[in-house]
């Protein structure tokens, strides 16, 4: 969870950081509709969503990679032991 939160984290000052920087000193939030709009009355573009999917996957495949394989390695087994009895 730890790096999942990490992850999240990074992504969220990372497109704050791009958000900031394309907007400049002039940008005020309107908060009645959630958009940027600049001094001069132009709309900002939305930003771009956190992505959940890339920060967790990692992680998950990682958790989850030992238990596949020993899963994978009872089935070999299992199927090495069926044909032997069968001899």
């Amino acid at each position: 969870m730890t790096e999942v939160g990490d992850r999240i984290v990074q992504q969220f000052a990372t497109h704050l950081e791009e958000l900031l920087r394309d907007a400049g000193p002039t940008a005020s939030a309107d908060s009645m509709t959630g958009t940027t709009r600049t001094l001069q009355g132009r709309v900002a573009p939305e930003p771009e969503a956190i992505d959940l999917g890339a920060a967790a996957l990692p992680v998950l495949l990682r958790k989850a990679a030992a238990p596949t394989a020993a899963v994978l390695c009872v089935v070999v087994v299992l199927q090495v032991l069926r044909r032997r009895s069968r001899r």
